[in-house]
């Protein structure tokens, strides 16, 4: 039997699991499947060797959002942010997600994705919901909200998958779909995967009256009705 790929968590105080009062604003501690072990740990501990790095922004980095700010401080924020982190902003890929099941080979478009600081300015050259690249020094900047940051790399032969996962495409199964795309068009070995899970909405900022995934089949089992009528 093929070995799972290993799991690690971005660092961030909703995946930590750290003690903290029962207060509405409080962090959600880490569900107790989940908690760390030797094959799902936080970021902490993510080794210096692996052929990848992950970051992501911070309330202190400022607005990285158009929708949300002017544009110059947006731009300026993200120039800034791109600087400290020592991100190549000559060749950054992005891309926009319309929440399907849709995995785009990077290095095979024809025409070539237009590299360069399009995505820095907010230019979306590209409509797919999992880039994968083996090109070394590629970097892929997206923005997130609610839903789940998730990345696979293959440390053996430094391929890198890049996924913007809702609940839509969680139903589809992406996640385990973006991992049999490079076991099958790269060959790739379980045990040489790593997985990296980012932040995302916690589920008492996430609550719903009649969530669409009752009626979704592929959604099971099926979210939970709790005494005030509202889900997560």
């Amino acid at each position: 039997m093929d070995k799972q790929p290993r799991v690690r968590l971005l660092n961030c105080d909703e995946f930590r699991g750290k003690p903290h009062s029962k207060t509405e604003e409080s962090p959600t501690p880490m569900p107790k499947d989940l908690q760390p072990n030797q094959d799902f740990q936080p970021i902490e501990t993510f080794p210096d060797h692996y052929p990848f790095r992950t970051g992501h922004s911070e309330t202190q980095d400022g607005n990285m959002s158009y929708t949300f700010g002017p544009y110059e401080e947006v731009l300026d924020n993200r120039k800034r942010f791109f600087h400290q982190e020592q991100l190549p902003t000559q060749h950054l890929a992005t891309f926009f997600t319309e929440h399907q099941d849709i995995i785009t080979d990077l290095d095979q478009l024809n025409p070539a994705f237009p590299f360069g600081e399009g995505p820095i300015k907010g230019e979306l050259a590209l409509t797919t919901d999992v880039i994968v690249t083996t090109t070394p020094g590629t970097g892929v900047f997206l923005g997130f909200a609610d839903c789940v940051p998730f990345v696979v790399c293959d440390t053996r032969q430094k391929i890198l998958a890049f996924a913007h996962i809702g609940w839509r495409s969680m139903a589809a199964n992406l996640t385990s779909r973006t991992i049999d795309h490079l076991k099958t068009k790269y060959q790739s070995r379980p045990q040489d995967l790593i997985a990296v899970i980012g932040p995302s909405i916690k589920p008492t900022s996430y609550h719903f009256d009649d969530p669409k995934q009752w009626q979704d089949p592929q959604w099971h089992p099926p979210p939970k009705r709790p005494p005030k009528g509202k889900t997560a």
